[in-house]
């Protein structure tokens, strides 16, 4: 019986299909001690990305290096019947943001995260947030966030996942955790600071079809610059409660 109740949760673009869906997650308990989270953004703007994403997520998971996991992606790349112009595209590699997360139990009730990119964590406690990583405020999200590529010349220095943005800390029963991706966890931390209703919605969320419903309706309010206050992108959500 695991230690950690947990939901996981996705949707594409509005306008796209299931299939165009080009995040990843990825969940495994290792052990009645460890369970492993992942998420993942790929970039619109690089071709493949959706493969890429959801490797990284395996990877983390079953402990795949990141060299296997370029290998892994060039394959399956390679494997396609692809016009000149879009093999041409898939020449310059797919991009994406990434955070993972190792919960342990026992005395030490640990967690180890490591992120690159936008991919957010957040600890509550008491219904207050306690803790963001690797982004704290909604004003950090932008439109150039760190990536990582799926190819080796691009980030040479890039071949562990100990090379990323790491964080040992530790979690109490009781504790719940939000794992988001970019356009999600903006929208999150900016209903925190304005004091929306989004806290309460996203803890009373039961089903996907209630998650979608939220995701459709934040997208058409506007925000005070007239703009969305969710942007219109892949958004991935993964709920972890632990137990008292």
């Amino acid at each position: 019986m695991t230690f950690l109740k947990y939901d996981t949760y996705k949707m594409p673009k509005a306008g796209n299909s299931p299939e165009e869906y080009e995040d990843g997650f990825s969940v495994k308990e290792i052990n009645e001690e460890e369970i492993r989270f992942a998420i993942a953004d790929g970039a619109t703007e690089s071709s493949f990305s959706g493969i890429w994403a959801a490797l990284l997520c395996e990877g983390y998971t079953e402990s795949i290096p990141i060299a296997s996991l370029k290998e892994r992606w060039l394959a399956r790349v390679d494997a396609l019947e692809l016009p000149w112009y879009a093999r041409e595209k898939a020449e310059q590699g797919a991009w994406a943001a990434y955070l993972g997360a190792s919960f342990f139990s026992g005395k030490s009730n640990r967690l180890e995260i490591q992120a690159y990119g936008d991919c957010n964590i957040f600890q509550i406690r008491e219904d207050s947030l306690l803790k963001a990583f690797p982004l704290t405020i909604s004003s950090e999200f932008g439109s150039t966030p760190a990536l990582l590529s799926s190819l080796d010349q691009k980030q040479e220095s890039l071949d562990d996942f100990q090379n990323f943005q790491n964080i040992d800390y530790h979690w109490q029963e009781g504790d719940r955790f939000l794992l988001m991706t970019d356009a999600l966890a903006a929208w999150f931390l900016n209903e925190i600071e304005s004091k929306g209703d989004g806290f309460n919605r996203i803890f009373a969320l039961n089903n996907q079809e209630e998650f979608e419903k939220l995701v459709a309706e934040e997208r058409e309010k506007r925000d005070p610059e007239k703009g969305p206050r969710l942007k219109n992108d892949d958004v991935t959500l993964i709920k972890i409660d632990t137990k008292k």
